[in-house]
């Protein structure tokens, strides 16, 4: 077993240092179990790391080690066993269990836990949020009200100064105590990072029922305190004005964003919900009616940012803020009936960070999408390092672009892989029948013919038409996972073509035949 292996930090969008990574490093059979980590850095500091094993060799020694650490830069770091670290950990985490309750401290950070949930916020020795803070609901077609229970089962995943992680699974009922889903939450604390991501999961797992009926699956985030002494919900404008700058929209009102497929963007209704009265001209008109998918809470004393993870690919979604209270529509209510099929399951992130409350420092963050997650850097394992992991991992076979004559097929396969659009929907990946074969369409599953709508045509920035809002009963049915839709309108008529000459030839994209 190697002493060192050398991995590689991008911090990408983290600002700042210190900052949290991750990263996980192959053991080879047959050599000692290592009792801890260190991880050095390129300017010689080195810091203290989290390890668990993922996967073991038969005889039960560790195999692949998952380690969480902190980094102070970017670039290669050089991962020890053993070792002693030259720099404490900036905020540890540190968890204390209380009876039947657990409290997590970062920093000026504090929660409270128990099988409910969350029992208590503190930031700065104030309470900032209640057992009140967080709520899940679901709503049947038929109205019929569900909400998320106390924990069945709750325990702590994983426990240590880089990186605690608990984990409930509950249900959803009705007022008569009957279920719905079921549910997992996950609550995640980083060191260096004053907040938690939290996870919520929803399974249909009923037996007998292919499918419910689901008019809207909601989650509230209520911190009442944040509403007082100048509360302000924090929302930033895409564009604004002539000149269409960024610009920070802070309201003591209530602010309705929507994210579905009447536009790219999260956006509001009306303009003047962001108090924005500037008198466009028609051909910047709508542009201004774009939102960030990154909100705020603020008071004259406490800031707390608040990001749902993948927001913008998984529509639709909506988003509501006041003063105090943050609720997104995991599903929402006036997009049509979800049918949720047995088994399938969507897990959603919420990440939240706590500051004092700086205006300017808001603004960046806001603007520049920066610190709104918690969510360690991954670092990159080096290739000669990998190979320790034998058959489990193929990097060490991987071309890269210091290989004999693999440099163009590097940037080439960067470029192809950056030029097309996937499909941005909370659902439908491609994983249930009738979707259609075009993935540059949007994954719908198609309606019975006396259900169809009157077909619109939404164009994306390039002006053809967008591959977000058609599905493929609006547009030709062909064959492409890489070229435009615009392209495969043309693509289509030439196919149509080939039918009428040749009517006894495969079909192209029906739902029989999968040609390429």
């Amino acid at each position: 077993m190697p002493k060192t292996w050398t991995v590689r930090l991008n911090a990408g969008l983290i600002s700042g240092a210190p900052f949290p990574a991750r990263v996980s490093i192959p053991l080879s059979q047959g050599n000692m179990r290592p009792g801890s980590f260190t991880v050095e850095g390129q300017d010689g500091r080195s810091t203290p790391a989290q390890s668990r094993v993922l996967t073991s060799w038969p005889c039960g020694e560790p195999r692949w080690v998952q380690l969480d650490f902190q980094a102070h830069t970017q670039g290669d770091h050089t991962v020890r066993a053993g070792g002693s670290a030259t720099e404490p950990l900036h905020h540890p985490v540190c968890l204390v269990e209380e009876g039947d309750a657990k409290t997590v401290r970062v920093g000026r950070l504090q929660v409270r836990l128990s099988t409910a949930g969350i029992e208590e916020v503190v930031w700065q020795d104030q309470q900032v949020a209640d057992g009140s803070a967080v709520s899940f609901v679901v709503q049947t077609e038929a109205g019929q009200v569900y909400r998320l229970q106390p924990a069945s089962v709750w325990a702590v995943e994983l426990a240590g100064p880089n990186r605690v992680q608990i984990v409930w699974h509950c249900a959803h009922e009705n007022e008569a105590g009957e279920p719905l889903l079921t549910a997992r939450v996950r609550m995640e604390f980083l060191a260096g990072i004053e907040g938690f991501s939290l996870g919520y999961q929803f399974f249909h797992t009923l037996p007998g029922i292919d499918y419910l009926h689901l008019k809207s699956v909601a989650a509230e985030f209520s911190l009442p305190p944040l509403a007082q002494n100048s509360g302000r919900g924090v929302v930033l404008q895409r564009g604004y004005s002539n000149l269409t700058i960024k610009r920070v929209v802070r309201t003591t009102s209530t602010i309705d964003i929507a994210l579905d497929q009447t536009g790219v963007h999260p956006h509001v209704k009306d303009a003047t919900d962001l108090g924005d009265t500037f008198e466009y001209p028609h051909f910047l008109s709508g542009h201004n009616l774009n939102v960030g998918s990154i909100v705020a809470l603020e008071n004259k004393e406490a800031t707390v940012v608040c990001a749902m993870r993948d927001f913008e690919n998984q529509r639709p979604k909506s988003l509501s803020i006041s003063p105090g209270r943050i609720k997104f529509g995991i599903w929402p209510e006036d997009v049509g009936v979800l049918k949720l099929i047995q088994g399938r399951s969507c897990r959603q992130i919420f990440d939240f960070v706590f500051s004092e409350t700086r205006p300017n420092s808001l603004d960046r963050a806001l603007a520049s999408r920066l610190n709104e997650q918690v969510t360690p850097v991954m670092a990159w394992l080096d290739k000669k390092d990998s190979a320790e992991a034998g058959e489990s991992w193929d990097q060490q076979r991987v071309f890269d672009e210091d290989a004999p004559g693999a440099a163009f097929f590097s940037k080439f396969l960067k470029q192809g892989t950056s030029r097309w659009h996937t499909v941005a929907e909370m659902f439908n990946y491609g994983d249930c029948p009738g979707i259609g074969y075009n993935m540059t369409y949007a994954a719908l599953v198609p309606l019975p013919p006396h259900e169809q709508p009157k077909p619109t045509l939404r164009f994306s920035d390039d002006m053809n038409t967008h591959e977000l809002f058609h599905n493929p009963q609006e547009l030709p049915n062909v064959w492409s996972n890489i070229i435009g839709v615009g392209q495969g309108v043309l693509a289509g008529h030439l196919i149509a073509a080939r039918r009428s000459e040749a009517p006894n030839q495969a079909s192209y994209g029906d739902d029989t035949e999968t040609d390429t």
